[in-house]
């Protein structure tokens, strides 16, 4: 079996939460959740890199507040950067109070994890740097 690399992890972590997520919304939260995965299958096979990269520039100034699992700025901060991953957020926030504990600790892992391995596939110091503060001092994210 071949090992995947940095881009695929991501991709896969990626598809694996929307997948799962798919399994807990309505059928009209489905719709807008497919729409958002098709465009970005689309970028994820066009320009991975990319999309990868917009992922990070999205989520970098909000990274610690992220990482921290501070839900009430998460839920309740304006995002002003303009991205596909935006507009996931932005559905996110309208079934967020529906889901149960476990399902938002289930997102909150992978968005962390999305984080991290965007930080690894763009070699991003500053991002690296952030979530170092929320990792064992003996184990730090390194590239």
């Amino acid at each position: 079996m071949s090992q995947l690399t940095d881009i695929g992890k991501f991709r896969k972590t990626l598809e694996d939460m929307i997948s799962q997520v798919k399994t807990w919304l309505t059928r009209d939260q489905l719709i807008a959740i497919e729409k958002f995965e098709y465009k970005l299958n689309a970028g994820m096979k066009i320009d991975p890199r990319g999309s990868i990269n917009l992922f990070v520039t999205s989520v970098n100034e909000y990274a610690y507040h992220i990482m921290s699992d501070n839900d009430k700025f998460f839920l309740e901060e304006d995002f002003t950067i303009d991205s596909e991953f935006i507009e996931l957020r932005s559905q996110m926030l309208s079934w967020w109070p529906e889901l149960k504990d476990d399902q938002k600790d289930f997102i909150r892992k992978r968005i962390k994890l999305l984080i991290m391995l965007g930080a690894i596939c763009t070699k991003n110091e500053e991002l690296r740097g952030i979530i170092n503060q929320f990792r064992d001092p003996d184990n730090p994210l390194t590239f």
